[in-house]
């Protein structure tokens, strides 16, 4: 763990009040997670937990009815991921680092502890949540009506943003994978991409050689990141669009 970071590296964090920072500092241990580490399973035994990611980025992953999986939402630093049930629901079957990196970590009843009674913060992450449902929603959509060339660039796209970097080390069934499609579909596609001089294959990695291409081809799901922190009064009014209005708020 040789970065150097905080706890208000993560947006979610950052805009705590001093008095709700003060309470989760004692409780937020900083944690360092693999790729491909399974965080959450439905039904499985794995430790439980609440994720504030920094470096790291964790996707929230679905099963689906013909045994496939397919990634809902990947949440980076502008977010957190509740590994486990909290409030007695859940919104997705497994939560799997995408990206290796740095994470603040605290236990679930800390979590909920800390928020309790604490009507500000309370709100605030249901704005956020909301936002995050809507993105999963759209996820899906992506799914149905965007082709496969548009959803992977947003896949390359996404793991650019997250890392910082333009080299992303993936495979292409990892790739297939998480969009639910062939393999030799997301062959094709990073083949057509290479011969336009977009991308570079090697084994195991995939070096992004012009980004304008990939954003050129991607669906408008693609959301570039919240680059830097956003004051309260912004943050709410990001959050709290009109699609995602609380009723009686």
């Amino acid at each position: 763990m040789g970065e150097a970071v905080n706890p208000q590296d993560n947006l979610i964090l950052n805009q705590l009040s001093q008095q709700a920072y003060q309470r989760f500092m004692t409780k937020l241990r900083l944690v360092s997670l693999n790729k491909r580490e399974v965080l959450y399973e439905s039904g499985s035994t794995l430790r439980t937990g609440v994720y504030f990611p920094v470096t790291a980025a964790i996707s929230l992953l679905a099963h689906l009815p013909d045994g496939c999986v397919n990634e809902l939402v990947s949440v980076n630093h502008e977010g957190m991921v509740v590994a486990g049930a909290c409030c007695g629901t859940l919104s997705f079957d497994r939560a799997q680092v995408r990206t290796a990196g740095l994470a603040y970590r605290m236990e679930v009843p800390e979590f909920m502890a800390a928020i309790r009674n604490d009507e500000a913060t309370m709100f605030d992450l249901v704005l956020w949540s909301q936002r995050r449902v809507r993105r999963m929603a759209q996820s899906l959509s992506c799914i149905s009506h965007h082709s496969v060339e548009q959803r992977l660039a947003k896949y390359l796209l996404v793991d650019l943003d997250n890392t910082g970097v333009d080299t992303i080390e993936c495979t292409h069934q990892e790739i297939a994978d998480s969009l639910g499609v062939r393999r030799e579909s997301v062959s094709l596609i990073l083949k057509h991409l290479e011969d336009e001089q977009a991308i570079q294959l090697r084994r195991g990695t995939i070096g992004v050689l012009n980004r304008q291409a990939l954003v050129d081809s991607v669906c408008e799901c693609y959301e570039p990141p919240v680059k830097h922190a956003l004051s309260q009064p912004a943050l709410r009014a990001t959050f709290n669009q009109p699609s995602m209005s609380l009723a009686g708020a």
